[in-house]
């Protein structure tokens, strides 16, 4: 019918769990202590406790916890709800994470539910897989600026509006006058730093000038850092060409406008839904709070298209009252 726009509008927002929070303490033991004793089972980290000996009705006590360190004890009757907070002047609650992608007219394309503690963008490459026209554009926050993500929005020839973060802004390449080159980087005096290495733990690609040209250098003083006594390297992350043609995308008019229609388009869809009385789960476990979800969205979608259809219906009954009287009228 029309009624869908390919421009299409990213976000997350946090749903409270059925579980309560207060009793949930963090474990006693020390950090090195509680690392030695968890395990580390399906993304959780468990703590067997062994019972009482003497009182054979004393039974093991088995908890768990969404970090590593013990601080985060998860509630044992929903063990999806994860500790989160999108705001660091509010504390943090057991939730999970609603992500959805609307279109210009805030129609629900497409939304999963998830752990919160999962990063946001992660979940997009399956939410476009099911989205129902092919995406022009997608805009969102800084939390879906990751470099991965990037690559495939290019891949899927989908023109993203995405801001980057301080740390993809200012990258050592542009910050100390180095020129990046798809496969090496171009110094301040002229000279190649070739790529030479892959550091997985990173994600990063290391770029390293020779040490010839590096011993002759006048910049050398200024360039090497001591703990670099012979040649100067650099690291740079594998997605630096992304975040360099995001840059020059994030300087047009068109990211401007995206960015600006997208706050209102998201926020209004998410308060919709909050009166849809999708702003706490009613039900626990993953699964089934996906399907509060899909329901609330489906409610929301709906509501929309009736609203637009009596707009529609409206304008054509006038028009269909205009001709009819213009018809009557004597010639």
């Amino acid at each position: 019918m029309g009624m869908l726009s390919p421009e299409m509008y990213a976000d997350s927002t946090l749903v409270k769990a059925n579980v309560s929070g207060q009793n949930l303490p963090p474990s006693e033991m020390k950090v090195k202590e509680f690392q030695e004793k968890a395990i580390k089972e399906n993304g959780l980290f468990v703590v067997r406790e062994i019972g009482n000996k003497d009182d054979t009705n004393t039974k093991g006590q088995v908890k768990y916890y969404q970090d590593c360190r013990g601080r985060l004890a998860l509630s044992p009757v929903d063990l999806d709800a994860r500790w989160l907070t999108h705001s660091s002047s509010k504390p943090a609650e057991l939730c999970y994470l609603e992500n959805t992608i609307v279109d210009e007219g805030g129609f629900i394309l497409a939304r999963t539910a998830s752990h919160a503690s999962e990063a946001d963008w992660k979940v997009i490459p399956k939410l476009l897989d099911e989205v129902p026209i092919k995406p022009d554009s997608l805009t969102a926050d800084s939390a879906y600026s990751a470099g991965e993500l990037r690559k495939y929005l290019r891949d899927q020839e989908i023109t993203h509006y995405i801001p980057t973060r301080f740390k993809q802004e200012s990258g050592l390449a542009v910050k100390h006058g180095f020129e990046y080159h798809e496969g090496y980087l171009i110094c301040p005096e002229g000279k190649k730093l070739r790529r030479t290495a892959l550091i997985p733990r990173e994600n990063t690609f290391r770029y390293s000038a020779s040490q010839k040209d590096c011993r002759i250098c006048p910049r050398k003083a200024v360039c090497l850092p001591p703990s670099q006594e012979k040649r100067r390297c650099i690291k740079l992350s594998v997605y630096y060409a992304e975040f360099e043609r995001a840059r020059g995308v994030n300087k047009t008019p068109a990211y401007s406008d995206a960015i600006r229609k997208r706050q209102s388009i998201i926020e209004g869809v998410f308060a919709h839904q909050d009166r849809l009385g999708w702003a706490r789960c009613k039900l626990r476990g993953l699964w089934k709070v996906d399907c509060e979800g899909f329901l609330a969205s489906l409610t929301h979608n709906i509501l929309k298209a009736l609203r637009k259809l009596r707009t529609t219906v409206s304008a054509l009954v006038t028009v269909t009252r205009q001709r009819t009287e213009m018809e009557m009228l004597p010639t």
